[in-house]
């Protein structure tokens, strides 16, 4: 759960640490947006991030300052797939074919 959390995070970081926006709230296609209602274009499941955040009736911000949390000195933005020294998926992405 936490670590799907930090996905979604760096996912709604990306536009950001691409130089486009230095909010992730100004950047018009991400579906940030619509976890903080500025674009209700309800084509998002909000559950699964909220649901992950506990009972307080503050979900909806709270998980805005866990996003804005993961921009640190200078606009690092923490990259939860940084350390992975596997693959994780099925056992098809796992496997390696050299193609000639």
């Amino acid at each position: 759960n936490n670590y799907f959390l930090e996905v979604s995070r760096y996912i709604h970081l990306n536009p950001v640490n691409a130089n486009l926006v230095k909010n992730p709230l100004d950047y018009p296609y991400s579906s940030l947006r619509e976890y903080a209602g500025i674009t209700l274009r309800k084509i998002i499941n909000l559950d699964k991030v909220t649901a992950l955040l506990g009972k307080s009736h503050a979900r909806i911000s709270d998980y805005l300052k866990f996003v804005n949390d993961g921009i640190k000195n200078d606009l690092e933005i923490y990259n939860p797939f940084e350390n992975i020294n596997e693959v994780i998926g099925s056992p098809v992405f796992s496997t390696h074919r050299k193609t000639v």
